[in-house]
């Protein structure tokens, strides 16, 4: 089972069962949207877009970002553009255990590493826009060490950028879940 499934069945037995209450709340997101978004986000993953050889795009791996943008200027106005440097120190960890590591390895420790950003991006609508954005980024990171090393590169966002931004986004939005309190019966 694909990463992005999983992360999409999580989401969805999570936003189903209430867990993600609170996260859904402040987000201004309901709990039959939530999960309608989790599915199709995954369902989208066959789905790729090659504008030439060098460039290939999973339309999800734009589409999500793109939704979570919404929440988040909603909410934070100009604070938002906070989730683009977030992302891109989310992505150099990324990058360099891209370097070692492959497969699943490789997708659930840098899915765990917007966790590490947490503490420094309070609001759950920048935590989730730079766990979005952050696959995004290490594609490019990708494509400009294959440039510099061989003189040719090719931006691929396609199915491992969306699982990982569809697991990253899951542990993100379940660390919020867990480290909010539960309402006094």
């Amino acid at each position: 089972m694909r990463f992005s499934t999983m992360a999409a069945l999580m989401l969805t037995v999570a936003a189903a069962a209430g867990t993600l209450d609170a996260a859904l709340f402040q987000l201004r997101i309901g709990r039959a949207a939530a999960v309608i978004f989790a599915v199709a986000a995954a369902a989208m993953r066959p789905a790729v877009l090659e504008f030439s050889p060098e460039f290939e795009l999973c339309p999800a791996c734009a589409l999500i970002p793109a939704l979570l943008l919404i929440p988040a200027l909603r909410q934070e106005g100009r604070r938002t553009l906070l989730a683009l440097p977030a992302a891109l120190l989310i992505a150099l960890p990324a990058f360099l255990l891209g370097r070692r590591l492959s497969g699943e390895a490789f997708i659930i420790l840098s899915a765990l590493l917007p966790l590490l950003a947490a503490p420094f991006i309070k609001p759950l609508s920048l935590r989730l826009l730079a766990a979005a954005l952050a696959p995004l980024f290490l594609a490019l990171l990708l494509f400009l060490a294959d440039l510099a090393s061989s003189g040719y590169g090719a931006y691929s966002a396609v199915g491992e950028t969306l699982d990982l931004q569809l697991t990253g986004m899951a542990f993100s939005a379940l660390f919020f879940a867990l480290r909010t309190p539960l309402p006094k019966a």
